[in-house]
């Protein structure tokens, strides 16, 4: 588990009559069809779209399950052409994940949110973990409270390196392979 996880942040609980009765009090056109894009070429990722729309229609929605190609899919999902969308992000230790919210960024959610802003750009600066772990707890609360996205499940990583092996995998792992050509293996 991250070290910047909120242990006091409780997950939403699982509850589709309080779903039913949210969508109820919201107006929802229930009639309305809901597209979920999802990429191929991932087994787990496609399942859990299926189990995703199993779900949604439990709950009454009406939902269809269009697929694409990866590439075709990111590039709709960095267009906005999309309703909902799987996508899976690659997280390293260090708490700051603006490259996927910051408006300046990638930010394939179409994040747009002048206090989430404020929030990633001040966690950012800090320098010491006492510091900065207030702030990635307001961060968590806030994607919370305010659903900004979803998140489903988090794959278990192990990475293993041989001892025989100089060079390799490094803690900040978005980095870990830009000097590969300089790895080698002691017989």
């Amino acid at each position: 588990m991250n070290p910047y996880t909120d242990p006091d942040l409780a997950p939403v609980a699982y509850d589709p009559e309080a779903a039913k009765a949210l969508l109820e009090e919201s107006g929802f056109d229930m009639s309305q069809e809901i597209v979920l894009s999802v990429p191929t070429g991932n087994v787990t990722r496609m399942t859990s779209a299926s189990l995703i729309e199993q779900d949604l229609e439990a709950i009454g929605l009406n939902v269809r399950q269009i697929t694409a190609d990866f590439a075709t899919h990111l590039s709709n999902v960095g267009k906005g052409d999309y309703q909902l969308a799987l996508l899976s992000l690659a997280f390293n230790v260090d708490p700051d994940q603006s490259s996927y919210w910051s408006k300046s960024s990638i930010n394939y959610a179409q994040l747009n949110d002048d206090h989430l802003e404020d929030l990633m750009l001040r966690g950012k600066t800090l320098t010491s973990f006492e510091e900065r772990f207030p702030v990635y707890q307001e961060i968590q609360a806030y994607f919370q409270e305010e659903a900004l996205l979803v998140p489903l499940y988090s794959e278990l990583q192990f990475i293993t390196q041989s001892k025989k092996l100089t060079g390799g995998i490094k803690p900040f792992w978005l980095g870990s392979l830009f000097d590969i050509e300089t790895w080698s293996i002691e017989q």
